[in-house]
């Protein structure tokens, strides 16, 4: 038994490593999520028809290789758009920076929702299934177990995911041209997010009142943060400060 918590302690540290180093990942991966996400955003509220590229018009009109003439896409484009739209380029323009806007930011969402952050919680669910036959003794430490795990999956990995978007997407700048330290930037997040996750399952453990209320207010908590309403503002916060 002796030996067996000891490889227990064992693997209890080398599931902090794994969780700050997937914790980095996370965020680092989330991060560029973001930054991608915001670039997409100024591109649609800041179109211009006139500034979208055309084959024909960066090769010359020829062929590449042979001096036969093409004929110009952007004119024919531009003809299809003034039959579509009475009011021509500025109306389509216009349309693109409000209505498709809309669209888009509708059908996005947030970056990851609840029954996400319930996928990725999966792999702790196997975890507690496998120390179940350690800890599941008698009624009282099933009781304790089930209320531990459904603390943890339900509650306690939906706000680790929830944190960590909220810092991947408020720390969303890219940290110069060196991708060593746009890394560096993204572990330095994962540091302190992992600490404060720890700390949070460790004052509850135990508690079973405590971790029934901090179930609750997690999920609602959770679900809240990770809306795409929350998450619009956060973009919107984040690259005014660009």
């Amino acid at each position: 038994n002796l030996l067996y918590f000891a490889w227990y302690d064992l693997g209890y540290a080398l599931e902090s490593v794994t969780l700050g180093l997937s914790g980095m990942l996370f965020i680092h991966l989330s991060r560029g999520y973001a930054r991608d996400y915001i670039q997409m955003q100024q591109q649609i509220t800041g179109f211009v028809p006139q500034d979208a590229d055309c084959f024909c018009c960066t090769v010359g009109h020829k062929l590449p290789g042979t001096d036969q003439e093409i004929s110009c896409d952007r004119e024919a484009i531009y003809q299809a758009i003034r039959e579509w739209y009475d009011g021509g380029l500025e109306e389509f323009q216009e349309a693109v920076r409000t209505e498709l806007h809309a669209i888009v930011n509708a059908r996005l969402g947030s970056m990851y929702s609840y029954t996400d952050a319930l996928i990725i919680g999966l792999a702790s669910v196997l975890v507690n299934f496998s120390e179940a036959r350690l800890f599941c003794l008698n009624w009282p430490s099933v009781q304790s177990w089930g209320i531990s795990f459904l603390y943890e999956w339900l509650a306690l990995t939906p706000f680790k995911v929830c944190t960590a978007t909220l810092l991947a997407v408020l720390a969303q700048k890219k940290c110069g041209n060196s991708r060593l330290c746009d890394v560096a930037v993204s572990l330095a997040l994962a540091i302190p997010w992992a600490g404060f996750g720890w700390f949070v399952q460790w004052i509850t453990t135990g508690n079973l009142m405590v971790q029934l209320g901090l179930c609750v207010a997690l999920m609602l908590l959770s679900n809240v943060l990770m809306s795409a309403r929350v998450f619009s503002f956060l973009l919107r916060c984040s690259s005014r400060s660009k």
